[in-house]
Formats: structure tokens, sequence, C-alpha cells
């Protein structure tokens, strides 16, 4: 683990404006997926739509994605490990993405700055069970990102391939 380039991850995430309705939010998506390229994963990502958000009155629906890094287990290939944490950001305005400022460094790019870290501690280490490096959208509105991924695994019966999840949310905190 390099804690100058995780601070460096977290940092630039800060930069961005990651509210799930910031048109900023695939800016972020996008550099993540290519930190995950970098740590030599295939990437994807898990599209949704953020819609009917309690406490969000009048917000559209809009469609978001989950960035995902995967690095393909040696002999459990379709056991899957899950390293994950938000991306998305919030200030006391959850539901506004233009007006006020989300930079979130410590809720939670520190998570997601810790998602990519460990993806690239683990380019060169052999691991037999899979590991999807996954970072969620809409998790200020309510962990919507993380629980329609769920549902997707739960319909389609990959949730059996999930063995463990490592939540990384705010590990950078600073009460200061």
């Amino acid at each position: 683990i390099d804690a100058d380039r995780w601070f460096q991850t977290m940092s630039l995430l800060a930069g961005f404006n990651r509210n799930s309705y910031s048109a900023a939010l695939g800016s972020a998506r996008d550099w993540i997926l290519s930190a995950f390229e970098g740590a030599q994963l295939s990437s994807s990502v898990f599209p949704y739509t953020l819609s009917n958000v309690s406490g969000c009155t009048g917000s559209p629906a809009i469609n978001i994605d989950n960035p995902i890094g995967t690095k393909v287990g040696s002999s459990l290939p379709d056991e899957w490990i899950v390293v994950g944490a938000h991306y998305d950001s919030r200030n006391s305005a959850r539901c506004d993405g233009v007006t006020n400022a989300q930079p979130g460094a410590n809720d939670n790019a520190s998570g997601c700055a810790g998602v990519i870290e460990l993806a690239r501690a683990f380019v060169n280490v052999p691991t037999q069970r899979s590991i999807l490096f996954m970072c969620f959208s809409g998790e200020e509105q309510g962990l919507v990102g993380s629980r329609r991924y769920v549902e997707s695994l739960t319909t389609s019966g990959d949730i059996a391939r999930v063995k463990h999840m490592i939540n990384l949310d705010m590990i950078g905190f600073d009460a200061g």
C-alpha cells in the first residue's frame, strides 16, 4: 500500500463534484475506470436508474453507473470477493448537484481511493477467488447503487458467487 498514492487519489477524487445529480459524476466514473484499467483490471459498469428518492422531491430520474474493476481468480474464478466504497458525495442538500460544491474528501473519496489503492496493490498478487473492485453511486440518496446491484445479482442467481464483501467508508475521516 502506498499512502502517498492513496492520498493523491483521494485528493483527485475530491476535485470532482460527485453528487449523484452532478454532471461531473460521469467524469469521476470515467477516471475510476481508467484507474482500474491502470491496475490491469478488466473494467465495466453496472448501469441503473436513480428515481423516486425519498427526500428528493422533484429530482429527475437519472441514469448513472457503478464502475467495476475485475481481477479474475486462478482456481475459484466464479467465487467473488467484493471490495467496495461509494464514490458519490453530498453536502446538506443531497439532491443538489449544481449549486453547492460537494467534494466529499472524507465521505467518501477516502474509501473509494482505498478501493483503487487495493486494486493497485493486488496487480501482481495471485488470488484464488475473483475480486470485484467497485465504487457505488447513489449511496447518499439511500444506498441505491449498491442495492440495485445486489438486486440484479439476486435476480440473476449470481448472488451466491459473492463470498465476502469489504466496504470502505470514510477511512480517511478527519473530525477537523
